[in-house]
């Protein structure tokens, strides 16, 4: 069997040097971009505690603010009740004038006529739509109903009684 002449230990060729050049940069780079992740997240980190215990001083500051003023559910319905109590009676309109009460008086007769007109166009639409419902009514002609009761259920057919034995 012969030797052979290119083998296991020959140098690698340019496909496999580039190749394994190729893997280290693609692993230098994964390396660096899980790094930067890592800042990224320490930083993140860090800021959310940051936040968390600012969160934390306001929450803490508020409840101390409220212990201050402790309010039961009593004195909140005596403090409502007070702001419901006395109203203070509505302020009176000026007194009118005999212009104003002419203009007034003419705007409230202007009204009175439109709804006197409003009120006349109703019932001549009723009495309009009154008429062409008989017209209707007396071109199509009317149907009586008829029944047919039902036999109960001793009866037998026929009905008459002459032939039920």
């Amino acid at each position: 069997m012969s030797i052979p002449t290119q083998g296991f230990f020959d140098p690698p060729t340019d496909s496999v040097a580039n190749m394994q050049e190729r893997r280290d940069k693609m692993r230098a780079e994964a390396a660096e971009q899980a790094k930067a992740r890592e800042e990224a997240e320490q930083h993140r980190l860090q800021r959310e505690a940051k936040a968390n215990e600012q969160a934390r001083k306001e929450e803490e500051a508020y409840i101390q603010n409220q212990n201050m003023t402790p309010e039961t559910r009593e004195h909140l319905m005596a403090r409502i009740l007070a702001m419901r109590g006395q109203q203070p009676e509505p302020p009176k309109p000026p007194p009118m004038t005999e212009r104003m009460k002419k203009q007034l008086e003419e705007e409230q007769e202007a009204g009175r006529q439109a709804v006197a007109k409003a009120e006349a166009q109703q019932q001549w639409a009723r009495q309009a739509r009154l008429k062409a419902q008989q017209e209707e009514a007396a071109k199509e002609g009317s149907m009586a109903p008829v029944v047919h009761p039902n036999p109960v259920v001793d009866e037998k057919f026929p009905v008459n009684k002459a032939t039920i034995k």
